[in-house]
């Protein structure tokens, strides 16, 4: 890792520490990567260098308000900080993210208070004994309190403190968001033929996304009654605030891609006619017994797909031997 060290300059109308902090730059090793859900919102993943990018480095001046107050979203908290502290000669946390190239990337930013507390559970010390991103004391977040103040997440003890800005001791982690990579990803797809529409391809998840679900609550009618559109169908259930498998498909984010549903009735039997055991012998995408689609019947009742023997049923809602495969389009 590049190791540079900035030389600390004072403003007459600022009142800030001096500091030389460690910048680390680009590391070499290979990144983690957690799943960041907010509430609201739809989920997504970060990337996350696997080393410190600087140590002992300031947030930024005191007596400024920058406005990056988000709790979830760091990319956009970086941006008001760097502009807000854009006369700043000094290097200072957002700055260094703001400013780094790694692996051939250059969206990198400081994670805000809620996305850095995730990487916390998944990979902080207390929760990790193998602790592979070698985390260690406090590191800030994007996220501001006020003038002079903002959020810091301790990964040796998981205590989330407010520390003024000029703060010359903690450490600097940079994270990006992952894109939609699934079309590198070589995953199995189909080709869906509306009766009337265009053609369109989907791919398939590899593996179940869950065993044994159920669709969802009887005696509510959701308006999911689309043959094709799974996407939509998926949509209007997940308007709906109990749990249901479609839910599994619209929460999730895998290859970097959170537009996964669950299929329709007809796209969930165009992927048994290229996949089920009876017409593929290898069935790669080990495909087995009875799958939920997204088409509705009625207030009680959904269609599945039997991927045994290609019949298409009518369940019961709350029947919880299903299997449930999320799909998204090409």
């Amino acid at each position: 890792m590049k190791k540079v060290i900035a030389i600390c300059s004072v403003f007459s109308f600022f009142i800030y520490s001096c500091s030389n902090p460690q910048i680390n730059g680009c590391s070499n090793l290979t990144p983690l990567i957690v799943t960041i859900q907010p509430n609201p919102g739809s989920p997504y993943q970060i990337e996350i260098q696997a080393e410190d990018n600087a140590n002992g480095i300031l947030w930024g001046q005191k007596n400024v308000n920058t406005g990056a107050l988000d709790g979830f979203d760091g990319d956009d908290n970086t941006n008001k900080i760097v502009s807000a502290y854009s006369n700043m000669t000094n290097n200072f946390a957002a700055k260094v993210c703001e400013e780094l190239v790694c692996n051939n990337h250059s969206d990198w930013y400081l994670p805000s208070k809620e996305e850095l507390n995730i990487i916390y559970q998944i990979y902080g010390p207390p929760n990790n004994n193998s602790n592979p991103g070698n985390f260690k004391d406090a590191y800030w977040s994007s996220t501001e309190i006020n003038a002079d103040q903002a959020f810091t997440q301790n990964f040796n003890n998981g205590h989330i403190n407010n520390h003024f800005k000029n703060q010359s001791s903690d450490n600097c982690r940079c994270v990006r968001k992952i894109p939609c990579s699934v079309n590198s990803a070589n995953l199995s797809f189909v080709q869906v033929i509306p009766a009337n529409g265009s053609t369109y391809e989907i791919y398939i998840h590899p593996t179940d996304n869950a065993n044994s679900t159920s669709w969802g609550n009887p005696g509510i009618t959701t308006g999911a009654n689309d043959g094709f559109d799974g996407y939509n169908n998926t949509l209007t259930i997940s308007n709906f605030q109990w749990n249901s498998v479609a839910k599994i498909c619209h929460n999730l984010v895998a290859y970097g891609c959170d537009d996964w549903y669950l299929p329709a009735k007809e796209e969930l039997e165009a992927i048994y006619n290229i996949y089920g055991p009876p017409n593929n012998n290898s069935n790669p995408l080990n495909l087995k017994d009875a799958y939920w689609s997204s088409t509705e019947i009625n207030a009680d009742q959904a269609f599945t797909q039997n991927f045994n023997n290609g019949h298409i049923n009518n369940h019961s809602k709350t029947q919880s031997t299903d299997n449930c495969r999320c799909v998204r389009k090409k």
